[in-house]
């Protein structure tokens, strides 16, 4: 998936497997559907350009890893608190502010 920029995931999708999106370097804009319900294991890791995401209030679990090696990842918005983060969804994303 080098050449992928953008992602804009249609309504049905309620999950988000393990490794979909990882190392997909180019990928600077994700659009996740209202649906979703988890995000799974290192499903976005080593995005490195992508700088942003909203988080659908109907996330229930960001897994392990999901977005670990974010290198620029610094805006996260989750719509919900009620959403479980596992501890390393985030890892080696020096700059992420968790809004």
């Amino acid at each position: 998936c080098e050449k992928l920029l953008r992602i804009e995931l249609p309504d049905q999708i309620e999950e988000i497997d393990d490794f979909t999106f990882c190392e997909c370097h180019s990928l600077k804009n994700v659009k996740l559907p209202n649906r979703l319900k988890r995000i799974g294991e290192y499903a976005f890791c080593a995005c490195v350009y992508l700088t942003s995401i909203t988080i659908p209030e109907s996330v229930k679990l960001i897994d392990d890893g999901a977005f670990s090696g974010c290198d620029f990842l610094q805006d996260v918005y989750i719509m919900s608190s009620e959403t479980d983060i596992c501890e390393t969804a985030f890892a080696d994303c020096d700059n992420v502010n968790i809004i």
